[in-house]
């Protein structure tokens, strides 16, 4: 993880604040969806929370909580985030190695580049 490698950098000698676990870490907003079933909550805002599950359960809440083919939908994209961070993770990583290991976060590395092609 991204907190491991900067406190292996930093010989342990950097403090770091505990993540809030109650509290969202981030936002999204869109604007409300004109075909949204009637009586869904259909919020413009969407919390993130530490863990993807919370955070498909927070998504789900604010848009329609009874929608299984949206959840399906939103599982996919905190897969898709959750390769894309492991991507950003072996990319940092490949920095600090020297070229005849890179081979251990290629396949990571390529896959954040997929994405970002």
């Amino acid at each position: 993880r991204a907190g491991s490698i900067m406190d292996f950098m930093s010989q342990g000698r950097q403090m770091w604040t505990p993540f809030p676990t109650e509290a969202p870490y981030d936002e999204i907003v869109f604007p409300q969806d004109a075909y949204t079933k009637d009586g869904a909550p259909n919020e413009w805002s969407h919390k993130f929370y530490d863990g993807s599950d919370r955070t498909v359960e927070s998504i789900m809440q604010s848009i329609d909580p009874n929608d299984g083919e949206l959840k399906k939908r939103v599982k996919t994209y905190m897969d898709i985030c959750l390769d894309i961070h492991d991507g950003f993770v072996a990319l940092g990583i490949s920095r600090l190695l020297p070229k005849w290991l890179q081979f251990l976060v290629k396949d990571k590395v390529d896959q954040l580049m997929k994405y970002a092609a």
